[in-house]
């Protein structure tokens, strides 16, 4: 009974990650769920994410994302006054980067929440990215959502990978 059950377990998680795998492709996001009627502000913000990801990475089309820029405000998390730090944390998570670079966009995005919201509507927030952000996952909102999963982290020169949110005037 217990080899029966050992065998049925690894089969089934055998053909639960093949399934995963096969469909890693959809879980590069292709278009933004916010701002739809304001074209100008997802402009914006493509731009910046852009402009963000070649400070990081430089100017070279193989060192970019080989999809374009996509976000949806705060993945499963209600759009509230803090919105445009949720867009923010977006745009490092969408060009990638190394597990440091992660940690600070996810501490940016907690300071961020908290004086918009709240402390502990930053630190919730920041528990969430934390665990539900790794690369690994075929996630939409994934670290490296900008390129086909799976990405791992990478390293990279140490750079300042913010641009304020008065250089990109993002909505």
């Amino acid at each position: 009974m217990r080899a029966t059950l050992k065998i049925t377990v690894w089969l089934l998680g055998g053909w639960c990650m093949g399934a995963v795998t096969s469909c890693g492709w959809l879980t590069t996001p292709t278009k933004s769920t916010i701002w739809l009627n304001d074209r100008e502000a997802l402009k914006k913000a493509e731009d910046a994410a852009l402009q963000l990801c070649k400070k990081i990475r430089g100017d070279s089309p193989a060192s970019l994302p080989p999809h374009k820029f996509t976000t949806d405000g705060c993945s499963m998390w209600p759009d509230g006054s803090w919105q445009q730090c949720c867009v923010e944390h977006d745009m490092p998570y969408w060009c990638g980067g190394s597990a440091e670079a992660r940690k600070t966009a996810d501490r940016h995005l907690r300071e961020c929440v908290a004086q918009k919201a709240s402390w502990l509507m930053g630190v919730l927030m920041y528990v969430g990215v934390r665990s539900g952000g790794m690369p690994w996952w075929p996630t939409p909102w994934r670290w490296w959502y900008g390129w086909d999963w799976p990405h791992g982290y990478e390293q990279l020169p140490p750079k300042e990978i913010w641009v304020e949110s008065s250089e990109t005037d993002i909505p």
